[in-house]
């Protein structure tokens, strides 16, 4: 079996050190160690799906488009000369790194889960309500309180769905408005084995649509920072032409240190296992440390309205129990 990297070492070799090695921080158990890209960030056939997809090369096809674009779309970053096509190129690999990673595998089998359990609780009461009840759905639904049974989404499914959304996704990074992040200070930006991390937006109940703050770090140096709550309802709804000119702009410069370390404290959060840096240093050991218990998670909820139930889903990066 091949094993193809989920981050790419096209990616991961940006946050190399002078040596050309990582420096990688578990969260599960503190511990650190030097790592080659080529060593971590990787499952065993990764980018074939041969299930699900009528094309199971298709995830490799895709990635291996825009990993080989990704060093001239950095240099291109770095001066600005930001023509669409190299806009295309990060938001395609952007898009990846926000979907079709292990930590949205999981999070997909999640969403999956619980949104059929609500269906077929919603189901039940609806049915019982109307006087037709389904014993049998009914004891089902005992029997998964119990414990006795539970609902499994098969994750070559969510894979091949995170695979069929990655134009899309691409599609709304190529128009939004991008901030870049200069980065001169002392403390440089870190990364993980899920890089695509966003900030929670936590319990308040706000009016709107509450921003949903995205980060890349793109090399110790530079990173990038968007918000896709911010892309007009007609865009959203428009099918993707990567021929057309990206609507969102482009613009940033150099940033406090107060910013670097927010950054680095939603990288930390959201790494599934691996917090990753150009070298060992008692800042990343400890903000690792700190926030070994993150991840993100899936939240759901389902209320009742008057034709029915509404189910809603939020992405959260919380603290695990």
């Amino acid at each position: 079996m091949q094993d193809d990297h989920y981050v790419a070492q096209t990616y991961l070799k940006h946050f190399t050190g002078p040596s050309g090695l990582l420096r990688a921080f578990r969260k599960t158990d503190g511990a650190s160690f030097p790592c080659r890209p080529r060593d971590i960030c990787y499952e065993p056939n990764g980018d074939l799906i041969p299930e699900f997809l009528s094309e199971p090369k298709y995830l490799g096809e895709y990635r291996k488009t825009f990993e080989l674009a990704w060093n001239f779309a950095v240099e291109a970053l770095k001066t600005r000369s930001m023509e669409k096509r190299v806009k295309l190129d990060i938001s395609a690999y952007w898009a990846n790194l926000m979907v079709c990673t292990p930590t949205w595998r999981r999070m997909g089998i999640e969403i999956y889960n619980q949104d059929a359990v609500h269906f077929l609780r919603s189901t039940d009461e609806l049915s019982r309500k109307k006087g037709k009840s389904d014993r049998k759905l009914t004891e089902a639904i005992e029997a998964l309180d119990r414990g006795q049974i539970k609902l499994e989404t098969e994750a070559d499914f969510i894979r091949a769905e995170s695979a069929r959304g990655l134009i899309k996704y691409a599609w709304k990074l190529y128009n939004a408005d991008w901030y870049v992040f200069e980065n001169d200070t002392d403390t440089e930006y870190i990364t993980s084995d899920n890089p695509a991390s966003f900030e929670d937006q936590g319990d308040a109940v706000i009016s709107g649509v509450p921003p949903f703050i995205r980060f890349l770090p793109v090399t110790p140096r530079l990173c990038l920072m968007c918000d896709l709550t911010k892309n007009p309802k007609t865009l959203r709804d428009t099918k993707p032409d990567f021929e057309q000119e990206p609507s969102g702009t482009v613009h940033g410069g150099l940033v406090a240190v107060e910013m670097v370390h927010r950054i680095n404290t939603a990288v930390a959060k959201c790494a599934e296992e691996l917090v990753l840096a150009s070298n060992d240093n008692k800042y990343v050991r400890e903000l690792t440390e700190k926030y070994s218990k993150f991840r993100v998670e899936h939240q759901s909820a389902r209320f009742s309205v008057p034709r029915g139930f509404l189910i809603q889903n939020r992405t959260r990066v919380v603290e695990r129990k």
